[in-house]
């Protein structure tokens, strides 16, 4: 009895710690287990520890990560480039298109229209060649002939024909001196290897100083002095004939007794200097490897792979042409190619890399042209961009239409050719 007395005390005085049952489901009714399963927050500790480890991204694959990003960005820069030159391709034509209307004919088509304006018909010029020549009066210095009275004169025209063409190559620079009252003249250059530099100072009407010296390719000198042969060093009369023959200058003389003057022309047979290469040389019916009636397939065939084009479809005139623009690897523009019936019409220069085999290319002056091609014609209707045919070309040379005087017929020589024609247009007859 007293140990159940002394056991029901202990228990009464000193409880022991029981655990909470939330609910029926929380204890098994026949073994009195607890389902910790259901303490809150433990399911969710366990779902939490029963899930993978997440990895932390390797070095390699942030790398390529990187790389991918950059590749899309590099492709996105170039699909960008590619469109924004279409875009100026285009705009560029339009402005060409518009350019070749007012070259060609001086007459514009409005799409839509049933009838175009009757176009006038160009008028054709040939250029005066007087000013090319050398002239010298049948005199000699007052102290005597260096070589004789006849051969004097003679080199003295060179001298001269020598300084109109570097003149027409490169200007005349003007300056006034003596307060004004003088005007000092100079030119300079080379033309054919021959170094020539040329004074004149002019003065109340008439010339106080008028000197050309000419340093030959063979390092001779001669000076010209009021249109005579007045002093030479190292060179004669046959050195020089010879070193022109050798630069490539034909000479052929005239004398006029009547005039008392001695003439000489100078045809250059032989251009001095670095031809252009065979892939960018205007000859007869080529530029470059484009040559007129060759098939649009076979012209892309004999082009170099990298090379790149841009088709459009033009009206002028009520009829529709093909116009094809070429541009290089570098997606540099070359040419504007003219189709017709699948074959190339016309080729149409418009990077100054094409020159002809005398070195007359976009940029060339109608001075330079004039030396290295004999009797070259002009095309002109006023107010528009006048042409150039010369000799031995199937083509036209386009020059600049600013500080030409079409009623007087005035061309200078320092305009310059904006672009090269050869074979047909749609907007030249």
């Amino acid at each position: 009895m007293s140990n159940d007395k002394d056991r029901n005390e202990t228990l009464s005085g000193h409880p022991e710690k029981t655990e909470v049952i939330k609910g029926p489901g929380d204890q098994n009714k026949d073994t009195g287990e607890l389902r910790l399963k259901e303490i809150p927050g433990l399911a969710e500790l366990e779902a939490r520890t029963r899930q993978p480890k997440k990895s932390t991204p390797s070095f390699f694959t942030l790398i390529l990560v990187i790389l991918f990003g950059f590749t899309v960005v590099v492709f996105l820069l170039n699909k960008y480039r590619e469109d924004r030159i279409l875009a100026i391709v285009l705009e560029e034509e339009a402005a060409v298109v518009e350019t070749g209307r007012t070259a060609g004919t001086g007459a514009k088509t409005t799409v839509g229209d049933k009838k175009s304006p009757a176009k006038p018909a160009p008028e054709k010029y040939v250029l005066a060649e007087g000013d090319l020549s050398g002239e010298a009066p049948l005199k000699v210095r007052a102290k005597g002939a260096l070589i004789s009275e006849e051969k004097d004169p003679e080199i003295a025209a060179v001298g001269e024909a020598l300084r109109t063409r570097i003149e027409m190559l490169y200007g005349i620079k003007s300056r006034r001196t003596s307060g004004g009252r003088a005007v000092t003249e100079t030119a300079s250059g080379m033309f054919q290897g021959f170094r020539v530099n040329s004074t004149r100072i002019k003065s109340g009407g008439k010339f106080t100083k008028n000197e050309i010296i000419v340093t030959t390719p063979s390092k001779g000198i001669f000076i010209i002095r009021d249109n005579m042969l007045d002093a030479w060093r190292n060179c004669n009369y046959e050195k020089i004939m010879q070193d022109l023959v050798n630069s490539g200058i034909e000479v052929e003389k005239q004398r006029d007794p009547v005039k008392g003057i001695v003439n000489v022309k100078l045809s250059v047979t032989t251009l001095k200097g670095i031809p252009a290469a065979n892939d960018y040389l205007i000859a007869r019916r080529r530029v470059g490897r484009i040559e007129l009636d060759m098939t649009i397939l076979r012209m892309k065939a004999t082009l170099p792979a990298n090379f790149s084009y841009v088709k459009k479809r033009i009206e002028f005139e009520n009829e529709f042409y093909n116009v094809i623009k070429v541009f290089d690897e570098k997606k540099n523009p070359l040419v504007f190619v003219n189709e017709k019936d699948s074959k190339v019409w016309g080729i149409q220069t418009i990077s100054g890399k094409y020159n002809t085999a005398k070195g007359i290319g976009i940029g060339s002056t109608l001075g330079r042209l004039k030396i290295y091609y004999p009797n070259p014609k002009i095309w002109f209707i006023k107010g528009s961009a006048p042409l150039v045919s010369v000799e031995g070309l199937a083509g036209v040379f386009v020059l600049q239409t600013e500080g030409i005087d079409f009623k007087r017929r005035v061309f200078p020589n320092s305009t310059k050719i904006t672009s090269i024609l050869i074979g047909g247009s749609p907007y030249l007859d």
